[in-house]
């Protein structure tokens, strides 16, 4: 994704300017992240554009992400 494309995910009309396997692994990092369950119909749409590996390899991803975030925050750590 283009810098500009992550900061439209990151927006409130998120979907714009996204295809449809950026929008679904938004959806999906979105669901980790926040309650740590991904619905079936989310899983569902990525699936539609990942094979299982990819799946693996998304869900590890957000969840180191998630993993070291929290270590760096709980922490005070400022990153430059």
């Amino acid at each position: 994704m283009t810098p500009e494309q992550v900061n439209a995910a990151a927006s409130a009309d998120g979907a714009a300017g996204l295809s449809d396997v950026q929008r679904a692994v938004v959806s999906y990092s979105r669901e980790l992240t926040r309650t740590a369950r991904v619905s079936p119909e989310t899983v569902k749409a990525v699936k539609a554009h990942l094979g299982d590996q990819q799946l693996v390899e998304l869900a590890f991803t957000v969840a180191t992400a998630n993993f070291s975030n929290r270590i760096i925050h709980g922490l005070g750590i400022e990153l430059e």
